[in-house]
């Protein structure tokens, strides 16, 4: 059989195993929202998952997702002003091209409209998925809030709404694989209407007519029997990202990446896929960063089931291989994880791609309160010792093991080493924090002026001027970890516009072909504006792109 994804055509006269309205590629909460608003408008729906399991990495997740001006901010008074929103979300998305003064607030057309289409089309989403039933919605609390915890970059200035743009579904609480609650709704919706959900069914291309536009999909069944699916609206992409593609990932990525939190099957289909239909891509050097211990991420062989989000412990530092600090430790994850990629015009080498965090006994020691264990984790919990954990009676024996460790691992770092200096410069660094501790003031990084920042790391001693800080204990032992960056996905690919169509180098749309979520360029660019940003973003481009699939198979394309 012809091979759709060179031939535009693909033989698009031959017999069709399947046919459906809307076919939809990917079972995470993108192709699940775009399957139930498909089927809410009376289309047929056909949706195809490679993996075994329905819900991608979504069921996986926390199940939290970013929606600014929805209507619990507005029932409760809160204004979240269109203009304030726009300026705040693309200033951190494209902080080198953002100017407050022009009309697309300094981005290029298609991803200023990107921005506006969140924003107005994220509340309507919303709202269309609880009306029919799919999704229940409400705040997504924390602890003792109800408007839940406040946004990762609340302390900017642009931000007018630092609080009650985290939604969750109804069920779930915000931890991980609460996602099950917000994929279920959907599946029980898709089964009310009828909707098929095939696992094992792996797309391999898209068939084109004559015209160039996307009239169906070739897919490969259990048995790898190659079916033809016709799609008389449109197919809509929702297959994520490709951090589980070595090739792809090392071919794209900023720097390593030693580990995902994705599901396995997320190795780039869609990319190849559009880029071979002639799609333009972006933002392909990004992914929704984190950071692991390295150990963990190489035991695991790159699957993670977490990683370290909130750095704990008031005691503690991250260093890099000089024994110096490069980063905010309390920063949000993906923001701090991308201090790995400095590279050193110096000495030619990234120099931060391996971060050590040091810790002293007291933090190591220390419960933490009731409920915060996963937020503690990489610390191990009170009296274990994983085998990533490095222990030391002085710094000087800390640094030792660091090095030996550090040694034993150079075929995984590209041959990283301790520098000469790493003890005095750690014990100087150790000293300055230390300092800044007992001042309450740190004036390399600014570590505990955010509400981020102070909402995830809860005081566990008493006295201290900024509670995220306090000097480190003058005997040892000393405790560290290596860490390197993981990611929950990666989030660049072919590019979308506003109404989620696949546009090619010139801003065109291919004729059928949708899609959203972490197989496409994000809209967020290099931003994560809050938690929730990445289901977020699915959530809606998935609606829009089931819509418009939806409304074109009315339309008799």
């Amino acid at each position: 059989m012809a091979d759709p994804t060179k031939n535009p055509t693909a033989n698009p006269a031959a017999k069709w195993d399947l046919a459906a309205d809307v076919v939809v590629v990917g079972s995470g909460i993108a192709g699940m929202a775009a399957a139930a608003t498909a089927a809410s408008r009376g289309r047929s729906v056909l949706v195809f998952e490679k993996g075994r399991e329905i819900g991608g990495t979504s069921v996986l997740s926390s199940g939290e997702y970013w929606v600014p001006n929805n209507r619990w901010l507005r029932a409760d008074g809160i204004e979240d002003p269109r203009e304030d929103c726009l300026r705040y979300m693309a200033r951190l998305s494209y902080p080198s091209l953002y100017d407050p003064s022009s009309k697309t607030l300094g981005l290029p057309a298609n991803e200023y409209a990107l921005l506006e289409a969140y924003y107005d089309r994220g509340a309507e989403a919303v709202d269309h998925l609880d009306e029919i039933g799919a999704i229940k919605s409400r705040y997504s609390p924390d602890f003792d809030k109800p408007m839940g915890k406040p946004e990762y970059n609340a302390h900017v200035p642009e931000n007018r709404v630092p609080f009650g743009r985290h939604l969750l579904s109804e069920g779930g609480i915000h931890t991980s694989g609460q996602g099950a609650f917000l994929i279920g709704g959907v599946r029980e919706y898709l089964e009310k209407q009828d909707a098929k959900v095939l696992h094992t069914h792996a797309v391999k291309g898209l068939i084109r007519d004559g015209e160039g536009a996307v009239i169906g999909v070739e897919v490969t069944d259990p048995s790898g029997r190659v079916l033809r699916a016709r799609a008389r609206g449109g197919v809509v992409f929702a297959s994520g990202g490709f951090s589980h593609d070595p090739v792809l990932s090392h071919r794209y990525l900023r720097g390593r990446l030693y580990g995902s939190t994705a599901v396995t099957t997320n190795t780039g289909d869609f990319l190849r896929i559009a880029q071979n239909a002639g799609a333009s891509v972006a933002n392909l050097e990004m992914a929704w960063w984190g950071q692991t211990p390295l150990e963990l991420a190489l035991e695991k062989e790159g699957q993670l089931a977490g990683m370290s989000y909130f750095p704990w412990g008031d005691s503690m530092i991250m260093v890099n291989i000089d024994g110096v600090r490069v980063v905010n430790e309390k920063a949000p994850y993906h923001d701090r994880a991308q201090a790995h990629f400095h590279f050193d015009p110096t000495e030619k080498r990234y120099k931060n791609q391996v971060l050590i965090q040091i810790y002293d006994r007291y933090v190591a020691e220390t419960p933490e309160p009731e409920g915060w264990h996963k937020v503690r984790a990489p610390i191990p919990p009170v009296g274990q010792f994983p085998d990533y954990l490095i222990v030391g009676e002085t710094l000087a024996e800390l640094a030792q093991e660091i090095g030996a460790r550090l040694e034993s691992l150079r075929a995984h770092t590209g041959g990283l080493a301790l520098s000469p200096e790493f003890l005095p410069a750690l014990e100087k660094t150790i000293e300055r924090f230390n300092q800044f501790a007992r001042e309450g003031k740190d004036l390399d990084f600014g570590r505990g002026e955010t509400p981020h920042e102070l909402n995830y790391s809860p005081p566990i001693r008493a006295g201290l001027k900024n509670q995220t800080m306090a000097p480190f204990e003058e005997t040892g032992p000393y405790c560290a970890f290596l860490l390197v960056p993981a990611c929950f996905d990666t989030c660049g690919g072919p590019r979308i516009d506003g109404e989620a169509r696949v546009i090619d180098a010139d801003d065109r749309p291919i004729p059928g072909l949708f899609a959203g979520g972490n197989c496409v360029a994000s809209p967020a660019g290099q931003a994560y504006w809050s938690g929730g940003t990445t289901i977020g973003s699915a959530l809606i481009f998935g609606y829009v792109g089931g819509l418009n699939a939806a409304m074109r198979a009315e339309q008799g394309a």
